[in-house]
């Protein structure tokens, strides 16, 4: 949600910038200002349905609840047959510190008003941010079909986030 909320931010900012009226321009700031703060609120906290199913199936799998832990061959060959039920019970155990989140909500802050600012570095700004969210959504993790599966997942949000920036820019 941090990265859609930076986006819809950034962009707010750059349409300011580009069609508000310079009188105006200090009322609708405060606007987007209040916008932030007020979803900044509403997200703390929250989690995906992909994010909660990922972490039920590593509870299950990891023994959490009363008689769930996966342990038969069976069980370990689907894990490893399926990189989707492997990916879930990896992501599923990713947790993030509070600087973990603030660090990387500034990361991508950052990279927005890079993409706001710079419209000649568009597709280069859009891979760093693909990369930034991978890398926090896995905790940096090197396993090739874990990051190819949570971009995967996440096709249908950056292709809507592009959508929009491609309007703006």
């Amino acid at each position: 949600m941090n990265l859609e909320l930076e986006s819809a931010t950034a962009a707010l900012k750059y349409f300011s910038e580009k069609y508000i009226d310079k009188e105006r321009q200090g009322e609708f700031n405060e606007m987007i200002d209040q916008f932030y703060k007020h979803n900044t609120t509403i997200i703390n906290g929250y989690q995906s349905p992909a994010e909660s199913f990922n972490k039920a199936v590593n509870a299950i799998y990891n023994g959490q609840y009363v008689n769930s832990q996966v342990n038969s061959p069976y069980n370990q060959v689907m894990k490893n047959s399926n990189s989707g039920i492997g990916a879930s019970i990896y992501l599923g155990g990713v947790s993030h510190s509070a600087t973990e989140k603030a660090e990387y909500t500034e990361e991508i802050a950052q990279l927005f008003e890079q993409l706001r600012t710079n419209a000649d570095a568009v597709d280069s700004i859009w891979k760093q941010i693909e990369d930034a969210f991978a890398g926090y959504a896995t905790k940096d993790s090197d396993d090739a079909q874990i990051q190819n599966y949570v971009l995967e997942q996440s096709k249908h949000t950056f292709n809507r986030i592009k959508g929009y920036w491609a309007e703006l820019l």
